[in-house]
């Protein structure tokens, strides 16, 4: 699930999910509907595999949908399905993104996933908002009762 919030002359996404694959999933599907207002319409035709790192969660979800949106404006290719895949959890029991005992930074956290869809097509797709940026500004990932919240701003 995902809804948007007021932010000035940009979009506020708060996305909410079971797992932290899921929000990933959906944080990506919220950021296309921004961009593509008919995602229904938008058919499986070509996918693409993505391998991503960053320092923590937060940062991975940053780096995901900007380089979702690289895609988008380099290529012209709009998705409608994702699939989202993180490694399991590291030795000692510690998940992706928070440090081992007596580490003092985060681990790295890496992303593996697939994106599906087709050429940019507006007639087809609606053209909404013409996002420029995913931006660090209150950039959050956090559990949140018995999954995720994430919270980001899309300028537009």
């Amino acid at each position: 699930m995902h809804e948007t919030f007021e932010h000035t002359a940009d979009i506020g996404i708060r996305v909410r999910a079971h797992s932290l694959p899921a929000l990933f999933e959906e944080a990506a599907v919220a950021m296309f509907s921004a961009i593509t207002p008919n995602l229904a319409e938008v058919r499986p035709v070509k996918e693409l595999a993505f391998r991503l790192s960053a320092e923590g969660t937060d940062y991975l979800l940053l780096d995901w949908l900007r380089e979702l949106l690289f895609v988008f404006e380099t290529q012209r290719l709009t998705f409608s399905h994702f699939t989202v895949r993180l490694p399991a959890p590291r030795p000692g029991g510690t998940q992706i993104g928070e440090p081992l005992p007596g580490e003092p930074e985060l681990a790295a956290a890496v992303l593996e996933a697939t994106a599906i869809g087709e050429a940019f097509d507006p007639d087809r797709h609606g053209e909404g908002n013409e996002v420029k940026a995913v931006t660090y500004h209150e950039l959050a990932v956090r559990p949140e009762g018995d999954g995720w919240l994430a919270e980001f701003i899309l300028d537009i």
